[in-house]
């Protein structure tokens, strides 16, 4: 099935039609009355294989696809979204109210069909080729099914609320503000593929910016050994005479040890960029997370040799299996490379010219591009539902030829998926 549209009613920008609840020939449908008044949602149809939003900045695009998600799903519709422009907006006892969300699903397959008879228990006899569904104040759900120019209303009840929400589409997002890191801790990614690994020293887990924090700060006792003797006395009789540098240099040791020094938002990003990371090796590559440990302790034992021979073949899986160039049309000689460099992979790229670069000497679209190729390779689909994948803001790092070749990434599943994003 396809998502044909979607109806937003109180929603943070979206609040009621004002243009249609105007027009004195416009017949109100059941689901858009509030005590007998007329509420018309604000309706955003959708192409059955690619819908690009395209407007202003504030013009409610990102607003949309929450609201596709949360209209879907049921989940994370919180009091806080309701619209503060509404005179439905209150704070008074026993009136508090949320958004209200619709969709209407056309193009059902013979199971589907067979599956919403059965779950809403709709009569043989009755023909419908698409069907809506409302979600009012969360919890009050309706399906509506077309029957002789009028909408016909069966309200689900606790049990029926999981079997409907199976029958509908999954949703994949792909997190535009999310890029592969320039480096990653191996150990992390060994931690990632065994959980129940757990050998690693704290060092070894520290990114490369964490270390290079800590290596500083012992430079600041190394070029100034009288810190090394009053540290010293910090364990001794005379506490009193520890010299203040010194215990901001040892603050800034514990700091980046624990990620003091990071916002939770920053915390987040850094999860996030390592599980890109760990998607891109390990189930794009197909590199066994055993021997990503064996890499590290070739590295620690210095085993050079076996080290460079485990890498050359994590690099042969990046190229038979990534298959990058065949999307990134700006460079069909681009080449995704890592190396090992103390205790991380450090990602590299070769373009048509021969040359290697850091990430950090190439574009930021690059390696965002190369993000969000990663997320979408690495998702595994549902065998058996079609999916709805969205994306917010593709243009914030992507060319036009780079969003383009992005288009072409997701367009080779359409048979499968519908595609929303907000350009």
């Amino acid at each position: 099935m396809y998502l044909k549209t979607v109806f937003i009613r109180f929603y943070k920008s979206f609040n009621d039609d004002f243009i249609r609840k105007n027009k004195n020939k416009v017949k109100p449908k059941p689901w858009e009355k509030i005590d007998n008044a007329f509420y018309p949602y604000i309706e955003i149809p959708l192409d059955p294989k690619i819908t690009t939003i395209v407007g202003a900045n504030e013009s409610g695009k990102s607003h949309l696809l929450s609201a596709i998600e949360k209209a879907i799903s049921g989940n994370n519709i919180e009091r806080s979204d309701f619209c503060r422009y509404s005179h439905f907006f209150t704070v008074k006892q026993n009136e508090l109210k949320y958004p209200d969300f619709g969709t209407e699903w056309s193009d059902l397959s013979k199971s589907e069909e067979v599956s919403l008879r059965k779950i809403i228990e709709i009569p043989e006899n009755i023909i419908f080729d698409r069907f809506l569904v409302f979600r009012k104040n969360i919890s009050n759900i309706t399906v509506y099914l077309p029957e002789k120019g009028d909408y016909r209303p069966y309200r689900i009840g606790e049990r029926q609320v999981s079997e409907l929400q199976s029958l509908l589409p999954e949703i994949l997002r792909i997190e535009s503000d999310v890029a592969l890191p320039s480096s990653v801790p191996i150990k992390k990614l060994v931690h990632l593929g065994q959980e129940k690994y757990l050998d690693s020293r704290r060092f070894e887990l520290l990114d490369r910016e964490q270390r290079s924090r800590i290596v500083d700060a012992l430079d600041e006792f190394s070029d100034n050994p009288e810190l090394v003797t009053k540290v010293r006395l910090f364990w001794g009789e005379n506490k009193d005479v520890v010299d203040p540098d010194a215990i901001e240099t040892m603050k800034s040791i514990i700091s980046a040890l624990d990620e003091a020094v990071f916002s939770l938002n920053e915390k987040e990003r850094r999860e996030k960029e390592i599980n890109l990371a760990y998607k891109l090796i390990c189930k794009i590559a197909q590199v066994d997370a055993n021997a990503l440990l064996d890499l590290a302790g070739a590295i620690k034992k210095g085993m050079q040799g076996y080290a460079n021979g485990i890498i050359e073949k994590i690099n042969r899986q990046l190229s038979i299996n990534l298959n990058f160039p065949n999307y990134w049309v700006q460079d069909r000689n681009f080449c995704l490379k890592v190396m090992a460099r103390d205790y991380d992979l450090v990602f590299t790229i070769t373009d048509r010219t021969g040359t290697e670069y850091s990430f950090e000497e190439r574009s930021q679209g690059l390696r965002y591009f190369l993000s969000y190729y990663i997320q979408y390779r690495s998702h595994e689909p549902h065998p058996n539902k079609t999916e709805i994948l969205l994306m917010d803001e593709p243009d914030a790092y992507l060319s036009s030829q780079a969003q383009q070749d992005l288009l072409k990434v997701f367009g080779s599943s359409v048979a499968f998926m519908e595609i929303v994003q907000n350009n």
